[in-house]
């Protein structure tokens, strides 16, 4: 069976985000920041009337923060267990279906991050795409 995915960058690598969790994929909002926020929330942005939390994924994962390029970078609006939550990304570049026999568990594989927010690592055009648990990436 094969599942879709959206691709996005982050510190050069590639990561997918099962489709069914992503709202809505929207050009870089300024992020504000608001005082003594949890370690992992970056900030929150005004979207579609509604205040929603932007999630550190870098910090969450112990990655170098990134240089966004307003042009390209993203917020991706997820929603999750009656929860919604945007990550920002360097890019998201395309939707695509991988196998589910193409996903390997990450769960033997040091990772250096927190793997937790990894349910696999796919592989597809020669490329590794490390698959997110949203699920575990919000709590």
């Amino acid at each position: 069976m094969e599942s879709q995915y959206i691709l996005f960058s982050l510190n050069q690598a590639h990561y997918g985000i099962p489709i069914e969790y992503i709202s809505e994929i929207a050009p870089y909002n300024e992020i504000t920041v608001i005082p003594k926020l949890p370690h992992n929330i970056k900030g929150v942005v005004s979207f579609r009337g509604n205040i929603i939390p932007v999630i550190d994924i870098e910090r969450e994962f112990g990655l170098k923060d990134s240089i966004y390029d307003e042009e390209d970078s993203r917020l991706i609006v997820l929603s999750c267990n009656d929860t919604e939550f945007a990550i920002q990304v360097e890019s998201a570049s395309e939707s695509i279906c991988i196998g589910d026999e193409c996903i390997q568990d990450s769960s033997n594989i040091a990772l250096g991050f927190q793997s937790e927010y990894i349910k696999g690592i796919g592989v597809k055009d020669r490329k590794l795409i490390f698959i997110l648990d949203i699920a575990n990436l919000i709590n």
